[in-house]
């Protein structure tokens, strides 16, 4: 005779997710992101502070105890606030349950703002992925059980809601966005922008500074720099024509402009990427008992 406690796990056909990374960041008044896309799923959660998160023409303030969702392919900008900068964590994912599970939660485009009660918790476990830095199976399967315990917590909750607290872009600030993305591989400038605009360029600039939180030249720029950024890692193209690609007519302006923003030189970014693919495969390879062909 023996007492038997047995857990049956009902088949919810769960689809696969795997984590790409995670991190952690303390950002300094007005440190901005994009506007850029990214190819795969990313939540931030805010742990303090606050700042303005712009995605599919809607601007969203957010702040501590709230997270957002960066969808892959999408162009989104985000911007810590002047006075209370945010610090938020992070996790990035992929896979063909992750759409899946988005939408069961209500996590999507359309409602990209959530709230939590379990902010240090989850940040306690992205603090342990973290720690694990040695790349070996035991830890490789630690991370991601790390992560899908991350991602149950934000489930178990069921917080999602659709928070108000956004707003429709001006109407002038939305068309000149829509004008950089549709031109900003041709030789347009603020002048050709605030021209086919329409208003007086003085009070357009005010106005897109205060909806937006940095200037027009500054926006146009880092747009740029972003495409440019995408091409670098995704194809084989040389640097002189992704500088064309990308609104720049001289490659050496381009260069500087990307030092000046990233701290390094197109060409350093490549074989720095490259590496990464490289050592990401070599990883994969001895893990998944792969043997290269």
């Amino acid at each position: 005779m023996e007492k038997a406690y047995v857990l049956q796990i009902r088949d919810r056909n769960l689809k696969n997710m795997t984590l790409k990374f995670c991190g952690y960041s303390e950002c300094a008044p007005l440190h901005n992101f994009g506007p850029a896309s990214r190819p795969v799923y990313i939540i931030h959660i805010i742990l303090k502070g606050k700042g303005i998160y712009v995605v599919d023409n809607k601007k969203y303030n957010i702040k501590a105890g709230q997270g957002f969702i960066i969808e892959p392919n999408v162009i989104t900008f985000y911007q810590a606030d002047s006075k209370e900068p945010w610090s938020y964590c992070w996790i990035a994912f992929d896979g063909e349950g992750a759409e899946k599970y988005l939408q069961e939660l209500g996590l999507i485009q359309q409602k990209p703002i959530f709230k939590t009660q379990r902010v240090e918790e989850l940040f306690e476990l992205i603090k342990e992925m973290l720690k694990s830095q040695e790349s070996n199976l035991a830890n490789e399967l630690k991370i991601q059980g790390l992560f899908y315990q991350f991602f149950s917590i934000i489930v178990e909750e069921n917080s999602v809601e659709n928070i108000e607290n956004n707003e429709q872009l001006n109407p002038y600030v939305n068309k000149a966005l829509d004008y950089i993305k549709k031109n900003y591989w041709d030789d347009i400038n603020v002048n050709s922008i605030i021209e086919y605009i329409g208003l007086n360029r003085s009070y357009f600039s005010n106005l897109f500074r205060k909806s937006m939180g940095i200037t027009l030249q500054e926006y146009l720029s880092v747009f740029r720099l972003s495409r440019a950024n995408e091409l670098l890692d995704m194809t084989d193209e040389n640097i002189e024509d992704i500088a064309n690609n990308c609104g720049y007519n001289d490659p050496l302006v381009f260069s500087k402009a990307y030092k000046r923003k990233y701290g390094i030189t197109p060409t350093q970014h490549r074989k720095i990427d490259r590496k990464r693919v490289k050592e990401n495969l070599e990883k994969f390879k001895k893990y998944d008992g792969r043997e290269e062909i």
